[in-house]
């Protein structure tokens, strides 16, 4: 009685890890599909323009060293 309920245990284990790992592979061709479709439609005229946005974007002295004036205080506040 105990052996039968701890093989059907296992057999459950065994179709449902096989079930999620099945799964995980689909779901990685699919990501790997959605990539290679959207790399086919993407606009290369708007990557380009959102590097310009993001070049122009300039940042002053103040700002940056008010930045890093916060990041060491973190690394403080982590140290103790």
């Amino acid at each position: 009685m105990v052996e039968s309920v701890i093989a059907e245990g296992v057999n459950v284990m065994i179709y449902g890890m096989g079930t999620v790992f099945s799964f995980l592979i689909l779901l990685v061709f699919a990501i790997q599909l959605m990539t290679m479709v959207t790399g086919i439609f993407s606009d290369s005229e708007e990557a380009s323009e959102h590097e310009s946005i993001v070049q122009k974007a300039r940042i002053d002295s103040d700002t940056i060293e008010a930045i890093r004036q916060g990041i060491d205080l973190h690394k403080k506040s982590k140290r103790l």
